[in-house]
């Protein structure tokens, strides 16, 4: 399977929000911030692109993690695999 790997680097932009579903498994949404920055090389100085937001949401232990350790406007680097959700 040629599954498609995406990583964001950005800030969290809301406190997680952890539930559970009726089974009892752990499921935590967040928001995540990440703006494109560029070189300029004739001013010597970065220049901000667009800002780009994403929902993320990650189950079972991942979710527990994720509630415990990622304040809202922290940093954190979310790589999207077969247990999280990206969505833009």
């Amino acid at each position: 399977m040629n599954d498609i790997t995406l990583s964001v680097v950005g800030n969290v932009v809301n406190d997680v929000d952890l539930r559970f579903t009726p089974s009892g498994e752990a499921v935590a949404s967040f928001r995540v911030a990440s703006t494109t920055r560029r070189f300029d090389r004739n001013n010597q100085r970065w220049i901000d692109g667009d800002t780009h937001y994403f929902t993320v949401s990650c189950w079972r232990n991942m979710a527990l993690r994720s509630n415990a350790k990622l304040p809202s406007g922290g940093s954190c680097d979310t790589v999207n695999d077969s247990f999280s959700h990206l969505q833009g």
